[in-house]
């Protein structure tokens, strides 16, 4: 165990806390999501729980507290933790002191990065501090000869006294230039072979929604195949137009998660798409031109105000410009209640386009 976490809703606070392992053991899993469902907690996506307290080897993981995570961020990050050697533990601590990290998607990528730096935490052996920078400057490794040849001790006195060193709690870091890159996208965890998983698949939507790729570690708990199995069924039913339209939908909406994904597959019949329009003009020329609700004149083009024509409409109306174009719901519900209720239960307002 890296750490424990105590979590709450942060919506609900006072229907009371779970104190969860990470990372959580395989065996342990299902029983702790239901704990934290009961909480209504452990979304797949969204970060719904609230740490108010961390409790870890790591003391630099205080700084979560108070703040909003996912389960399995913090899953992913005692992950990434428990394959840390005590070198790894100062440079990551002391890394994260030196550039003010403290949120979960920053430490999770400083656990890829920090190891460029170079933290000093015993002055006492300057063959060892000179040795260990020279490995930190050549990727963890070098050839033993280079090594042998080394002049170690000089090359710890040019860090030392000719290099810009930033004291911390965890020891004096030389940062070498290190540059924090982004891997983790805040939605999309990188692939990482914690344990031994017998099957690990990349997988890549063919709506085109989704550029960046996914990963499913199998054998994963059942449910969560379900999950994954009924969001493809509900897209596998589209065309190649339905499938476009889904993408729009989906920039709209902002689904969370696989079953929310294959809820509004169900749902298109509640919305409207124009394809390739990118203002209110271009969605009153449509209106006018195309949508069939006008008698069009060509002869009389340059008296049409397509500006106010789309503005109107627009503003009557529950849209949303995407990258691929305009999107309209015409659904009674909330799209975050149209998500979640059975599609067929849902009505419609009255009749599309005004």
């Amino acid at each position: 165990m890296i750490f424990n976490a105590v979590l709450k809703n942060p919506k609900h606070e006072e229907s009371g806390e779970a104190t969860v392992p990470f990372p959580i053991p395989p065996n342990e899993y299902e029983s702790i999501l239901e704990l934290l469902e009961a909480l209504e907690l452990g979304d797949a996506v969204r970060q719904d729980c609230r740490i108010s307290e961390m409790d870890s080897a790591y003391p630099i993981l205080k700084r979560l507290e108070g703040g909003r995570v996912n389960l399995d961020e913090l899953d992913y990050l005692a992950k990434r933790l428990d394959s840390f050697t005590d070198q790894e533990a100062a440079q990551f601590q002391a890394t994260a002191v030196k550039f003010g990290i403290s949120g979960i998607k920053d430490l999770i990528n400083l656990t890829f990065w920090c190891q460029q730096t170079t933290v000093i935490t015993d002055f006492s052996d300057l063959e060892q501090i000179g040795r260990n920078h020279y490995l930190t400057l050549h990727g963890g490794c070098a050839p033993a000869k280079e090594l042998e040849q080394l002049d170690a001790r000089h090359f710890a006195l040019e860090l030392i006294c000719n290099a810009d060193g930033h004291v911390t709690p965890y020891g004096v870091i030389y940062d070498n230039g290190m540059r924090l890159e982004e891997l983790y996208d805040g939605v999309h965890l990188p692939c990482y072979l914690y344990d031994q998983s017998e099957l690990v698949l990349e997988v890549f939507s063919q709506t085109g929604w989704d550029e960046k790729p996914s990963w499913v570690y199998l054998p994963m708990p059942e449910s969560s195949i379900l999950e994954l199995n009924k969001m493809c069924a509900a897209i596998s039913a589209l065309d190649k137009r339905g499938r476009t339209k889904l993408d729009a939908v989906i920039e709209m909406a902002g689904p969370e998660n696989p079953l929310q994904i294959g809820q509004l597959a169900k749902s298109l019949d509640l919305f409207d798409f124009v394809p390739g329009i990118c203002s209110a003009e271009g969605y009153g020329r449509y209106l006018i031109q195309e949508s069939g609700h006008f008698s069009f004149d060509e002869n009389l083009d340059s008296y049409y105000n397509y500006q106010t024509c789309g503005q109107n409409q627009m503003d009557s109306e529950n849209g949303m410009f995407v990258p691929k174009g305009y999107v309209i719901y015409q659904g009674t519900l909330r799209l975050d209640e149209l998500m979640m209720e059975i599609p067929e239960e849902q009505g419609f307002e009255m009749g599309g386009i005004k």
